[in-house]
């Protein structure tokens, strides 16, 4: 049980260091650690005996520093620029239900606001947090400063609070939301320090929690007072029966209570251990690998229980709101492309449900079908594929092209090709803003946003109906299986597009700046065209036509003399990196990932838009750029095109990136991966599958690599072209794979040195300043 923090380590109640606090106080500057001390290890035997060895440290100290510098009675800050008390500089722990956030109050910074929210409450720009608890810190004529720390491995956050002048601990404050949703409930314990009292008698006082309603009455919370700390197990009910609910919260803390402080803690600790060893990603920019571990702390805090708008347990602010609903033409499709290769399936759950229960399936269309599609292959779940995506797709496909050539949907015949949503189509939310208003453009016909999403469905639908023997089912349907084959092989327009890249339209070229990437949706993520094809006709490469379409987007996007303030947003980043990751551009693609943690990416490791409109809390919170942020570094790492079939390891990797490993990712096929890449060379790969697959890739760094297997069944592993592999896995092995000509003695997985400079980049440490 731990309940209070110290230079690093965590107390029991009855004072003393547990052996898991002196295990915390590691390399608390880095979101994971060295991996050397105190390690949990994942050890694997291979038929010849050698062991592949991951060691994580995952019991090591992540976490995120806040501090906060104040005088008090009325006082002026002595440092204004580090008082977080606005939603992008908060600390946050969550549960994926229930969300706290904490920052200090406007005006007095003596006083800590502890926001609690439900996910399920509220909907709409006015929706608000539920309430929030005062944390008094009060202490006349002292100037205070007060240093919180978030936690990632274990989801709890603990703070201090000190006189500065003499660095006098006078209160400290441990929080953490169960991660067991069977007991979704708050804790918080606050206590006053002994020797407070003991030299400052004047000031002894338990520490005062008041609670402040903000929205929904279905609030409890209960508090046991000892002679130096008080405990509080707060709730947030909702209408909802069954896991991921609240239900009636004052049942809910009677029987936090009963269980008790230690117990809840174990629920919880024991949750976060077993989500965090599921995968590993280490890469040398450590501002990149503390930005990647922040996703995978945030996600499962905040978005595990259900897909429900946009801002997750850590939304809404208290004044300011825009993306509380639903955003279907883009938003909702960007924030689950973190999920499939993490090997984390709490993070795709929500999404997976939602379209199951068939909500939003319509309004999402085919680009939100198509990220159940990817999450199955993923996971390797064919009967998701069978039973659950197919007919989805097909009722899709049959609201765009129709079931025969007779009755073609929204398609229309013009000389023999099959143009999209002739005077009804559009590429979301593309406008042309002063002053740029004089490029405005009406688009007409063969939108390349709908029609990537129909090439995609129809290619898809055709795939599983013959992978899984479907055709009589898709006749049933009323569908004539060859219209639908003559649509996808000549009879439906191609992509417009021009010397600039790909158009809107047929009627409008890219022209003005858009935030979006409505138009480029072929590249990716639905990658209906693949740069190492030719375009149809003997037109140009199609790889000079994708980074044509990139360096126009970016070029008139991004431009830095471009005043209007919400265009080169954080999925646009997130759009560009990828993009620029599985065309051959690992530079580009580590610029704008970087670009987006450097520019976009608030204080505290989140995302929204309109910073500083005319006030600091006018900010609306938003999760999706930097969830696909995370992602973004997945695509880069591996990536396999759904054109060849071949998966392409560390493909997206700039050759400055020498030295990276990664534990455990999942690709497309479901197969698992670790590999280990030192001084830009690859060491090895270990491929495994639980149900036996055949995989094909390619290790981009040196087409001559040579390979030799270890394991059985001898030839498992055999050359299949110009650089490309494949290796032939059987059920529950494990193959390993490595140059030929070194068989490497290390097979130790574990974090990349450190950038010493970035250590901390999380937390707040720095000013957020205006974006634009």
């Amino acid at each position: 049980s731990v309940w209070s923090y110290r230079s690093g380590l965590f107390l029991r109640a009855d004072g003393k260091a547990s052996a898991e606090g002196q295990c915390l106080s590691i390399d608390t500057g880095r979101p994971f650690c060295d991996g050397t001390i105190c390690p949990k290890s994942f050890a694997h035997t291979f038929h010849d005996g050698m062991p592949l060895v991951s060691r994580t440290c995952q019991n090591g100290d992540r976490s995120q520093f806040f501090s906060v510098r104040a005088v008090s009675s009325g006082g002026t800050n002595v440092q204004e620029n580090l008082v977080p008390y606005v939603w992008s500089s908060s600390a946050h722990v969550g549960n994926g239900l229930l969300g706290v956030r904490v920052h200090s109050e406007e005006g007095d910074s003596t006083v800590l606001r502890l926001v609690i929210d439900n996910i399920r409450l509220g909907t709409g720009k006015m929706r608000k947090p539920t309430g929030y608890f005062r944390l008094l810190t009060h202490a006349p004529g002292t100037q205070l400063h007060v240093a919180m720390r978030q936690h990632l491995y274990n989801a709890s956050l603990h703070g201090t609070v000190a006189d500065s002048s003499t660095g006098q601990v006078l209160l400290s404050f441990s929080i953490f939301v169960c991660a067991d949703l069977s007991l979704p409930v708050v804790f918080i314990r606050a206590d006053e320090e002994q020797q407070q009292h003991q030299q400052q008698n004047a000031l002894h006082q338990l520490p005062q929690l008041e609670w402040v309603s903000t929205g929904s009455s279905e609030f409890a919370w209960v508090n046991e007072t000892f002679a130096n700390s008080v405990l509080v197990y707060a709730a947030v009910g909702d209408d909802c029966d069954g896991p991921g609910c609240v239900g009636d919260p004052h049942i809910v803390v009677r029987r936090a209570a009963g269980v008790g402080q230690d117990a809840l803690w174990s629920r919880h600790a024991e949750w976060w251990a077993e989500y965090w060893p599921q995968s590993f990603v280490s890469v040398p920019v450590t501002r990149v690998e503390g930005f990647y571990y922040t996703q995978m702390y945030r996600f499962p805090s905040s978005d595990r229980v259900l897909l429900h708008g946009l801002m997750g347990a850590f939304g809404p602010t208290e004044n300011f709101n825009l993306w509380p609903d639903y955003v279907w033409d883009m938003n909702e499709q960007v924030m689950y492309w973190i999920a499939p290769a993490s090997n984390r399936p709490e993070l795709s759950r929500p999404m997976q449900r939602f379209i199951e229960q068939g909500d939003g399936v319509a309004a999402g269309g085919l680009w939100m079908v198509h990220d159940y599609v990817k999450q199955a292959r993923f996971e390797g779940r064919d009967d998701l594929l069978q039973d659950e995506a197919w007919r989805r797709i097909v009722d899709l496909v049959v609201d765009e092209a129709g079931m025969r050539e007779e009755q073609p949907g929204k398609l229309t015949s013009i000389n023999g090709t099959y143009h999209y949503g002739v005077n009804t189509c559009n590429s979301p939310e593309y406008v042309c803003f002063p002053p740029f208003e004089h490029l405005a453009c009406d688009t007409k016909m063969d939108c390349n946003f709908g029609l990537a999403q129909l090439r995609w469905g129809l290619s898809t639908a055709l795939s599983l109906t013959d992978r899984f023997d479907l055709s009589a089912n898709l006749t049933a349907c009323g569908v004539d299986i060859e219209w639908w084959r003559d649509l996808i092989s000549q009879k439906l327009v191609w992509y417009p597009h021009d010397e600039s890249g790909f158009r809107l339209d047929a009627n409008c070229e890219f022209r003005c700046p858009h935030r979006h990437f409505s138009h480029l949706l072929q590249i990716y993520d639905l990658e209906t065209v693949d740069y190492y094809d030719e375009t149809p006709s003997g037109k140009p490469l199609l790889k000079s036509l994708i980074h044509d379409s990139l360096d126009t987007w970016y070029r008139i996007t991004c431009n830095r003399s471009n005043w209007f303030n919400e265009e080169c947003r954080g999925f646009t980043q997130c759009g560009l990196a990828s993009m620029n990751a599985v065309s051959g551009r690992a530079d580009a693609a580590a610029g704008n990932l970087t670009s987006l943690i450097d520019s976009v990416i608030t204080p505290n490791g989140m995302y929204g838009e309109l910073v500083y409109f005319t006030h600091p809390n006018m900010f609306a919170p938003v999760a999706e750029s930097a969830y696909c942020g995370a992602a973004s570094l997945h695509t880069m790492l591996l990536h396999t095109s759904p054109q060849t079939g071949v998966l392409r390891i560390f493909g997206g990797l700039p050759q400055s990136w020498r030295d990276v490993s990664f534990h455990q990712l999942r690709v497309d096929g479901g197969a698992l991966l670790s590999a280990a890449r030192r001084e830009g060379r690859t060491r090895f790969v270990r491929f495994s599958h639980s149900e036996g697959a055949s995989l094909r890739f390619i290790v981009v760094e040196d087409g001559a690599w040579q390979h030799e297997l270890v394991g059985e069944p001898a030839g498992a592993l055999n050359r299949v072209g110009d650089g490309i592999w494949e290796v032939n896995l059987r059920r529950g092995c494990h193959v390993l794979v490595y140059p030929k000509s070194h068989r490497p003695s290390d097979l130790t997985i574990s974090p990349v040195a450190r950038n010493v400079t970035e250590q901390h980049w999380f937390g707040y440490r720095w000013e957020m300043g205006p974006m634009h």
